[in-house]
């Protein structure tokens, strides 16, 4: 009867800490940089990776969390689908925009 009880412990701690894992992701992905809007011009460069962009945003400030946005855009296949250019980026928007 012991080890039933200990396995129910260990997979109710289990779910419990994948659901606020994921609760916290989501919190991450969906909230902004900042309250107040703050735009900055971002150039993308041709062959510029995903994750230094994340990262370059991270730097300016833009994002809060450059292996979030990596991740998210490598889960949502943005990742691959990167383009060069100049862009106008706001850190009110948030990674999920």
């Amino acid at each position: 009867m012991n080890a039933k009880r200990v396995l129910l412990c260990f997979f109710l701690f289990f779910v419990l800490g994948v659901g606020l894992g994921a609760w916290y992701f989501h919190h991450l992905v969906h909230s902004p940089q900042s309250r107040e809007s703050r735009q900055e011009i971002v150039r993308i460069t041709p062959g510029q990776s995903f994750k230094s962009i994340a990262y370059q945003l991270e730097s300016m400030g833009l994002i809060n969390n450059a292996t979030v946005m990596y991740y998210w855009g490598w889960l949502q296949g943005k990742a691959t689908k990167v383009q060069a250019g100049h862009f106008q980026v706001d850190a009110q928007w948030s990674i999920n925009k």
